[in-house]
């Protein structure tokens, strides 16, 4: 009888150990786990010696001090279980796919680790993989858990792939990884960042958001070395980071956005086909019950058709409860909670009331529509730090507004001067975005070019 694994402690790289193991077909292994007193090192200890078990610990970082504090309890059978299960994973790779890592071998393809979360079907990325397969790289789709692998196995099945996360990716040594969250990096690999927005990391510094920036800003110039910017602005302000913090790195390279190149396409396409009558404001503004429920009355009272979508995160906020409660069986008022923003409704808005979102960004660049900014509590003037003004705010795109009277003062001058916004923001588009409707293969050329 095979003797039972262990893994400790319990974090995010213990659940990926977990995942690594499944999806190679191993049995699952326990948890050790310090905040549970039932599961904790010292109440399983004495069982785990019994079963001579092997502990598998989930942390490059903390490896000696856990190791250290697992044999001060008696147990001896350790293993780095994050190098143990990098190298069972290159080598189903390399067994299965005939995937070789080592870098320049001749005649070997470019080699590309391409990360999948499992957000938004992968709408970030457009089709930057199809174009590297195009061009003759070899693709190996990480998937960062079982659950990302299941959304996107129609995409990875008849290509290399496995589950893998955190320090797991950092062992797997590719040339070149392709990312969109904060992973702690190999010192082999060189890792480039695209983001889930086309305002990049502008919306952390508000809002909600601002609890998070800092950790966020300084794992994105640790764990990256490319930074692939949607927009000239974004460009700028990662720039700015860069000498803010006296950093020589990342590169920061002027890319431009799949995602929004995609829903602009598909935004064209629906209007080619279906006449348009704009009557709906879009309403995506996180606030409390009472300012909304003012806000809605306020654009009700003028004959505006109303579309809440509430941001996914705040989906079972009690807010949202509030608001669907309030306006149940009011037929002007729909509550859109689909996992994407329709072309038909974006057609039928004549403009969005959002607040730090990124439909903030991608709405007026695919609409050719301006984006009210409600900020009834002040958010969106400016963040002041490292001795610079950083804007979420963009007058070319924007109007910020304060009270409900202003918003509804705003909406009757936008229906009047709809034709001027389209022009001024379509000539901005073009100026702004990068690599404008060619940002898939613009980044995979990149990439090919930089390590084959």
């Amino acid at each position: 009888m095979k003797n039972k694994t262990y893994i400790y402690p319990k974090g995010r790289n213990g659940l990926a150990l977990q995942e690594a193991r499944k999806f190679l077909g191993e049995e699952e292994a326990d948890f050790i786990d310090d905040s549970d007193s039932a599961r904790s090192l010292i109440q399983l200890s004495k069982q785990i010696q019994e079963e001579k078990a092997t502990v598998l610990i989930a942390s490059n970082w903390l490896h000696d001090q856990l190791k250290d504090k697992l044999q001060s309890q008696g147990i001896t059978r350790i293993e780095n279980g994050v190098k143990l299960y990098g190298e069972r994973l290159k080598e189903y790779l390399k067994s299965r796919w005939d995937i070789e890592f080592r870098e320049g071998i001749k005649g070997m393809p470019p080699l590309v680790g391409y990360i999948l979360g499992g957000f938004a079907k992968e709408k970030h990325l457009g089709d930057i993989d199809q174009h590297l397969l195009q061009m003759g790289a070899q693709v190996v789709y990480i998937c960062l858990s079982q659950e990302a692998l299941e959304k996107n196995r129609d995409r990875v099945a008849k290509h290399p792939h496995l589950v893998a996360n955190y320090d797991l990716i950092a062992e797997l040594e590719f040339p070149l990884i392709l990312g969109s969250k904060d992973f702690l990096s190999g010192h082999k690999t060189i890792s480039a960042y695209t983001g889930h927005a086309c305002c990049g990391l502008l919306m952390m510094y508000f809002g909600q958001y601002r609890l998070q920036m800092n950790a966020a800003v300084e794992a994105l110039m640790a764990n990256y070395d490319i930074l692939l910017a949607p927009t000239r602005r974004v460009a700028r302000f990662y720039e700015q980071l860069k000498e803010e913090r006296g950093l020589g790195s990342p590169l920061v390279v002027e890319a431009g956005y799949p995602s929004l190149d995609l829903q602009i396409l598909d935004y064209e396409d629906y209007l080619k086909n279906h006449s348009i009558n704009s009557t709906d404001v879009i309403v995506t503004a996180n606030a409390e019950t009472e300012i909304l429920t003012s806000l809605f009355d306020a654009l009700l009272n003028i004959g505006m058709n109303i579309i809440f979508r509430p941001h996914p995160l705040d989906l079972d906020s009690k807010t949202v409860y509030d608001m669907e409660r309030l306006y149940k069986g009011n037929e002007r008022v729909l509550i859109d909670k689909m996992p994407t923003l329709s072309a038909e409704l974006l057609a039928r808005s004549i403009t969005l009331i959002s607040d730090w979102s990124s439909l903030a960004y991608s709405y007026p660049f695919t609409t050719l529509k301006p984006v009210i900014l409600f900020d009834p509590y002040g958010e969106f003037i400016q963040y002041d730090g490292y001795g610079s003004k950083i804007k979420f705010f963009d007058e070319n795109i924007h109007i910020v507004c304060s009270k409900d009277t202003e918003v509804v003062h705003q909406v009757g001058c936008i229906k009047k001067e709809l034709r001027h916004w389209n022009e001024s923001i379509g000539r901005y588009r073009k100026e702004e975005l990068l690599n404008f409707l060619s940002s898939s293969e613009k980044i995979a050329e990149f990439l090919f070019n930089h390590i084959k």
